[in-house]
């Protein structure tokens, strides 16, 4: 039941996800083969854009959390700055 779900809203959201320039992704286990298997995944491992939060640990608790919004936010400042350091734009 949960697979089904977690596949229709991936499905929903296939445009969105499609203009994305970078996906971020924290599952493990029978989340991430709804994510990622079956027949036809909605995402795919291989996929560039697919990145794994960086939770530290397994089970998200709440300093885990906290680390893996900072890394997100570093990651989304560092590529907003992209732009700024090419010498020829």
């Amino acid at each position: 039941m949960l697979t089904a779900e977690i596949r229709a809203t991936l499905k929903e959201h296939t445009g969105q996800l499609g203009a994305d320039d970078l996906i971020f992704v924290q599952a493990s286990g029978a989340n991430a083969a709804a994510i990622f298997g079956g027949d036809s995944p909605p995402l795919s491992r291989g996929d560039a854009r697919v990145r794994r939060i960086p939770f530290p640990t397994r089970c998200a608790y709440m300093l885990a959390l906290q680390i893996g919004g900072a890394s997100l936010v570093v990651q989304h400042l560092f590529s907003d700055q992209q732009g700024c350091l090419d010498v020829d734009a």
